[in-house]
C-alpha cells in the first residue's frame, strides 16, 4: 500500500502510463501511482521517482534496468490529410507537428531539422497531447511509435508512407536497486 511515483516522457505517460494505472488500480488497489510526465530525467537515486521508464538507458551503478522494449516510430496522420498527401510526398511538401524551439532537441524536430534545410514545424507545442490533437484534426503529420499493447487506444491516425525509414529505439523501465525493497515498488514493477 502506499504510493509510487513513476516519470516517463509525455507520449510513454499518455499512451501507456495512464492506462496502465487503471489496470494496476484493479491488481493492487490500495497502491496509488503518481505519474510525473516530463522530458526531463528525474533523479532515482534521490527518491524524485520511484520507477522511470526512459528512451535511453544509462549506465549509473545503482540503477538497474527491469525490462526493455524496441519501439519503431514511424510517421502518422488524420487519414483525409494523409490522403491529401499523395503516394510519396517530398518531405518539404509535408506539414509536420513538432516541438517548440525550446524543445528542437527532441524527436523528431532534430532529425526533422537535419533532413529538410530550413525545416520548422508547422505547428508546434511543448505539449504532446496538444501535438496529438493538432495531428487528428489534420494539421499535419506526427511520429509515433508502432508499438501496440494491451492499454493502446485507436487514435483515428493512419500510417503514412513517406519514404522513410522508421527510427528505431527503446524504452527501458528502470529503477534504483534500493527502491527494489520497497514491496509496493516491486510490485508495480
Amino acid at each position: 500500500r502506499g504510493v509510487v511515483r513513476i516519470t516517463a516522457a509525455p507520449g510513454l505517460a499518455f499512451a501507456f502510463c495512464t492506462p496502465f494505472a487503471a489496470w494496476l488500480k484493479t491488481e493492487l488497489p490500495e497502491v496509488r501511482l503518481e505519474l510525473v510526465s516530463t522530458v526531463r530525467y528525474l533523479d532515482l537515486l534521490r527518491r524524485e521517482a520511484d520507477l522511470a521508464l526512459r528512451i535511453e538507458r544509462r549506465a549509473e551503478r545503482d540503477l538497474v534496468t527491469l525490462a526493455s522494449i524496441a519501439v519503431e516510430s514511424v510517421p502518422f496522420a488524420f487519414e483525409a490529410y494523409a490522403a491529401k498527401l499523395g503516394k510519396r510526398p517530398r518531405l518539404a511538401d509535408v506539414d509536420f507537428v513538432g516541438w517548440t524551439s525550446e524543445n528542437d532537441h527532441l524527436s523528431p524536430n532534430a532529425q526533422l531539422a537535419r533532413a529538410i534545410p530550413g525545416w520548422a514545424p508547422a505547428f508546434a507545442s511543448d505539449d504532446y497531447l496538444v501535438q496529438i490533437r493538432a495531428a487528428e484534426v489534420g494539421l499535419g503529420v506526427i511520429f509515433l511509435a508502432r508499438a501496440k499493447h494491451r492499454f493502446s487506444r485507436d487514435t483515428g491516425l493512419v500510417e503514412v508512407d513517406l519514404g522513410i525509414p522508421p527510427v528505431p529505439s527503446s524504452v527501458h523501465l528502470i529503477a534504483a536497486k534500493s527502491s527494489l525493497a520497497i514491496p509496493r515498488v516491486r510490485a508495480v514493477a
